[in-house]
This record gives C-alpha cells, structure tokens and sequence, in this order.
C-alpha cells in the first residue's frame, strides 16, 4: 500500500518520522552526512515516511525575542529527494507559501516534481 493511500485510510495508524533540512550554509559533505546519520537512525524504525520541513523565519509570532537568530536551510525538496533515495521511504515535503505568487505557483509545482520527485506536500500560511 502507498502513502497516499494509508493517508487515506481512517482505519490505519500511519508512523512518520520528521526532520529539518540541515542549514543553507552547510557543505555538500555536511548534508550528505546529516542525511546518512538520519537514515541510519530510522532504518530499524517501523515508519510509512518521512516529513521534512520548511523551516521560517517566524519573528512576526511573538515579541519575545529568539534565543538564537533565525538561520535559513536549504531547499526542503533536495533533502526530501535525498532522504527517499537513501532511504526508500516515501517522503512528505512541507512548504511555506504565504510569499509565493500566483505567477510562481505553477512553475514551482513542476519543478518540484520534475526536478526533485516530490509526490506528497504539506502547504502551510504564514506563522501568525
């Protein structure tokens, strides 16, 4: 049975496991290891997917101020890619949409598909 079809199945328990893409200035070599050590982790796991998420920059939710400053990560496709071939679990791509135009709806949609395989997203609004 595919995701899509557990996902639709109210009488089934579906198991995910979720995971942040690791930061925009991180190497090729730290991303490639990230994505091994996170494989590694899940392989013994009983799971149906993955979720990766898009992280934002969420400054508008409260005016406490951050911890830590806000650090962007790379494109949520590329790793959602990456971590379904090394793993071969099917994976669910989340994506922030609230800066995206109408115009650019469309060619981000096939490019997702087309260029990093994405079948399944999660669209989110804005934070607040």
């Amino acid at each position: 049975m595919d995701l899509r079809a557990r996902l639709q199945d109210a009488a089934r328990f579906v198991s995910l496991y979720g995971t942040t893409p690791p930061r925009a200035d991180a190497d090729e070599e730290r991303v490639a290891r990230a994505a091994e050590r996170l494989a590694t982790r899940v392989r013994g796991l009983a799971l149906d997917g993955l979720v990766v998420y898009d992280v934002q920059d969420e400054t508008g939710r409260t005016p406490v101020p951050r911890p830590f400053p806000f650090l962007p990560t790379i494109d949520p496709r590329a790793y959602s890619r990456r971590l379904r071939d090394l793993t071969g679990l099917p994976t669910i791509t989340y994506k922030c949409v609230a800066d995206m135009t109408e115009a650019g709806w469309t060619p981000w949609l096939t490019e997702t598909r087309r260029d990093y395989g994405v079948d399944h997203l999660s669209l989110v609004g804005l934070p607040s």
